[in-house]
């Protein structure tokens, strides 16, 4: 049998199916380990995507219950200061209740 004006003997046949096959398995073989590779690549962008969202989620809640936080702060601020004018308000007339006491009093002691 001549290739290219060379002959090639049954062993040189043999010989030469024998590298193609090993090439086909090492290639097989490579092919097995990229699509591992391309898989656990995937699954670590994944991972790290879902980190990404916690972490985005997280920031989120975190300004969320800061801006709670002002405003509980704002509202006390505003109770405190409504409870203080309500006091206010009351010692008023708590006062002005006592005068008129006073004076009512005062007045039955003149008429006796």
């Amino acid at each position: 049998v001549g290739v290219g004006g060379v002959e090639m003997s049954n062993v040189d046949i043999g010989l030469l199916r024998d590298a193609l096959a090993a090439k086909s398995a090492q290639a097989a073989g490579l092919k097995a380990d990229l699509n591992e590779t391309r898989e656990q690549l995937r699954l670590a962008q994944k991972e790290i995507s879902t980190e990404h969202g916690e972490k985005e989620m997280l920031r989120m809640a975190k300004r969320e219950l800061e801006s709670q936080v002002s405003a509980l702060a704002s509202d006390k601020e505003f109770a405190v200061t409504e409870q203080d004018f309500i006091l206010a308000e009351k010692e008023d007339i708590i006062a002005k209740s006592l005068r008129k006491i006073e004076l009512t009093l005062e007045d039955h002691k003149k008429m006796q």
